[in-house]
């Protein structure tokens, strides 16, 4: 048997060696890590490589775009929720690193586009990134 003390101490060190491995891992990024993969919505849906934009016309090609910088081949879910509260998804999949997967939205709106539209992108049924686009009418 040992002390008092003796075993104070080992679940103290216990104790300190946990909290340390919790940190370490904590620290290491994780598979769906926003570093790994650049998202954005856009209004140029149909350039080859769209730029990141936050308000967008009714007109305007808008979207959304989910580059992958590490994984050459792998499927996402994109889900959005339209200015009237519907709420969609779609499966997508990327086909090489660097290379932007689209998700046109202007042709997709069943009631009014016009306003907030919320977009998720998902891999593994974890939250890769969140963003909002804003679309407005012409005058706007």
């Amino acid at each position: 048997m040992g002390s008092i003390h003796t075993k104070r101490v080992k679940l103290v060190t216990c104790i300190v060696a946990l909290g340390t491995a919790t940190l370490v891992l904590a620290a290491v990024p994780a598979t769906g890590s926003a570093t790994n993969y650049r998202t954005y919505p856009t209004c140029e849906i149909f350039a080859s490589k769209p730029s990141a934009d936050h308000t967008c016309v009714a007109g305007d090609g808008f979207g959304a775009v989910l580059i992958s910088k590490r994984r050459k081949h792998f499927h996402y879910r994109f889900c959005w929720r339209e200015p009237s509260h519907e709420h969609h998804c779609v499966r997508k999949a990327v086909r090489d690193r660097h290379r932007p997967s689209k998700v046109p939205l202007y042709n997709r709106a069943f009631r009014d586009p016009f306003g907030k539209w919320r977009l998720v992108w998902k891999h593994g049924g974890h939250v890769i990134d969140r963003d909002r686009l804003h679309v407005g009418s012409e005058g706007v």
